[in-house]
């Protein structure tokens, strides 16, 4: 399965992630932003009139990620930032 996910960039949106584990957008692409969740590839939709593109996320990642293994993904996130320049 993980090889077939790779090789066709099956992927899960971020409304996924923010469903499964209750955390929200600006979560899902803080972590996209620090690579700790893969982007495979986009979908595109029409919004306002027109064509927007929104990230896919790899689904094999999400299918075997738990809801710890997110919380920890998240804090180690928040200490980055509470660390970071102010």
């Amino acid at each position: 399965p993980k090889m077939l996910a790779e090789e066709f960039g099956v992927g899960v949106s971020s409304q996924v992630y923010q469903q499964e584990f209750n955390i929200t957008h600006k979560d899902v692409k803080r972590l996209e932003k620090s690579e700790k969740i893969r982007k495979v590839g986009e979908y595109r939709f029409r919004a306002y009139g027109k064509y927007l593109y929104a990230p896919l996320y790899d689904a094999y990642q999400f299918a075997s990620m738990t809801e710890n293994e997110m919380q920890v993904l998240l804090e180690k996130q928040s200490d980055k930032t509470k660390g970071g320049s102010r």
